[in-house]
């Protein structure tokens, strides 16, 4: 195995490659964070529209290769300094309105249901419980009561 040391203008190259990286620390984290904060804003715009490539699915879960150039041009609309809405609206010319249709709400729609037929035998079981049994054909009269009525309908009317 031959090791071959570096010439002398090749380490000068690292020595002052390496200076400068050390004396301009700022800069680098700077444009990392302008670079995070364009994802993250990239990731929220493409998460907030669907894809036209994948139904049911947004832009950003979305795994076709398709997707994946328009969130590339997302990204490079935001580094050229354009507003999201502009981006949403250029997207919405390009496909319409099949970007707007928000996956879920079928789920929230059964939920609410569910949730009212629920809601409907809990008050109907509380009725059942809290009102007072209906009086039974065939119970017992007092005696006068019985009397009386059995004189009215034999058409005996003395009283």
């Amino acid at each position: 195995m031959v090791v071959q040391i570096p010439s002398r203008a090749a380490r000068a190259v690292a020595v002052a490659l390496s200076l400068l990286a050390l004396g301009l620390p700022g800069a680098g984290v700077a444009a990392d964070a302008d670079d995070v904060d364009r994802s993250r804003l990239a990731r929220e715009i493409a998460d907030d529209l669907m894809s036209p490539f994948c139904p049911g699915r947004t832009l950003y879960h979305c795994p076709s290769p398709n997707a994946t150039q328009v969130k590339e041009e997302i990204r490079a609309w935001l580094a050229a300094g354009v507003a999201p809405e502009d981006i949403r609206s250029r997207l919405r010319a390009r496909f319409g309105q099949a970007l707007e249709a928000r996956p879920g709400r079928g789920g929230q729609i059964a939920a609410g249901v569910v949730l009212a037929l629920v809601a409907l035998a809990f008050f109907v079981g509380l009725r059942r419980i809290l009102r007072p049994a209906a009086p039974q054909p065939g119970g017992v009269l007092d005696p006068e009561v019985a009397a009386r009525l059995s004189r009215e309908l034999d058409g005996d009317d003395r009283t």
